[in-house]
């Protein structure tokens, strides 16, 4: 709903979402308990196997600072329990043929700012969108920062019986600027875009403050598009709180009109 040419930002969560960086790493096929060195019971291994596949693909995570400075964290890790790394290693792509995890890195307040524009006078058309990821300075150090304390954290003695080789970034991974070029290689996004639409009265607002799409009658826009800067964590609680503030003021216009 914008002019033509009309550019409005966004923000996103860079993972190498929310840029996410990936580290991949073997897993260990558990096929002896190594407390008594004897072979896994059938029956509990089956039974491991059967909560395993009931659990969600990310089933732990946590949040840190990239610096210990920091009011707060701005960086968000999980544990996914496939790998699907290498140059195809994208959402959607195919698994490793090994057991594997992934160990992901977060970058929640991204400076990196991206732009939608509106390429054409047809509505069917797709917009243009350039994400810029890791162009701010300040992205590509903390996500790096991230992504080194995500290979400390899997190198714990606690994690070894579970966690093998690591496959991404490799070995060859060693200085800064390696570390920063996987990123730019491997990186992808959390999947939070937001702050499109502008709120606002003047002529760069998109909606009003009540939601309300300028120049278009009975047409609001409810959705994380409406937030003035990305959160700090998953969009998918705050829009869900957007969409009942939304549904409040919908019934208050209601009863006035």
């Amino acid at each position: 709903m914008l002019d033509a040419g009309l550019q409005d930002r966004f923000g996103n969560h860079p993972h190498v979402g929310e840029m996410r960086g990936r580290t991949f790493f073997r897993g260990i096929e558990l096929v002896e308990d190594r407390s008594t060195k004897k072979p896994f019971d059938p029956g509990l291994k089956l039974h491991a196997r059967i909560k395993s596949e009931a659990m969600a693909a990310v089933p732990t995570g946590g949040f840190f600072r990239s610096v210990p400075s920091l009011d707060s964290p701005d960086l968000q890790h999980h544990i996914v329990l496939y790998s699907n790394g290498g140059a195809a290693g994208k959402h959607g792509s195919t698994l490793h043929e090994f057991s594997g995890l992934s160990a992901t890195t977060i970058m929640l307040r991204p400076e990196s700012l991206g732009t939608v524009e509106v390429g054409s006078a047809n509505p069917r058309d797709a917009p243009l969108i350039k994400s810029r990821y890791l162009e701010a300075e300040h992205d590509r150090v903390a996500l790096m920062r991230g992504v080194r304390a995500v290979r400390k954290i899997m190198r714990q003695p606690a994690l070894e019986p579970f966690v093998g080789d690591a496959i991404e970034p490799g070995a060859d991974v060693v200085t800064d600027d390696d570390m920063i070029e996987y990123l730019r290689n491997f990186g992808n996004t959390g999947f939070h875009p937001t702050s499109t639409c502008c709120r606002g009265v003047d002529e760069t607002a998109v909606v009003d403050p009540r939601l309300r799409l300028h120049g278009f009658e009975g047409l609001r826009v409810v959705d994380a598009s409406v937030m003035p800067s990305i959160t700090s964590g998953n969009t998918n609680a705050p829009t869900i709180m957007i969409a009942e503030k939304a549904a409040d003021m919908i019934r208050e216009d209601a009863r006035i009109s």
